[in-house]
């Protein structure tokens, strides 16, 4: 179900992106970026969440970790999480980092444009379209 949601979505919101889409036992959906330093944007359905990678960064566990929802508002958590950060991946608005020696990796997501004050010396920074420097 999470699968089909996001796949769903994703056609119907960002239907200019050339999306791969997966099979049952393969992600959820891929997509190269023209950044290559950081690789692709692969999503993943684990059951009872989301996990995103940007493949040379980092990755994201989407999942509101609440027993107490149902399977229907768990997907539409789940959902709705996913493409807001998708839309602000998109956006150049999420700030990816990782070390030299790519052993740590992370993202800060802003609501406007990204804030280098946030960067730290010594990491490197990427938005999805290509490096900050």
């Amino acid at each position: 179900m999470l699968r089909d949601q996001i796949q769903s979505i994703l056609k119907e919101r960002y239907g200019s992106i050339s999306f791969e889409f997966g099979g049952p036992s393969e992600s959820v959906v891929r997509v190269a970026s023209c950044c290559q330093d950081i690789g692709e944007l692969q999503i993943y359905d684990d059951g009872d969440e989301a996990t995103i990678y940007v493949t040379e960064v980092t990755h994201g566990h989407f999942n509101p970790y609440d027993a107490t929802q149902g399977e229907a508002e768990l997907v539409q958590w789940i959902v709705d999480e996913v493409v807001e950060f998708l839309d602000a991946l998109f956006e150049d608005r999420v700030l990816l980092y990782r070390s030299p020696d790519r052993g740590m990796g992370g993202w800060i997501m802003f609501d406007d444009a990204i804030d280098k004050s946030e960067m730290v010396a010594g990491r490197e920074y990427f938005v999805w379209s290509g490096p900050v420097a």
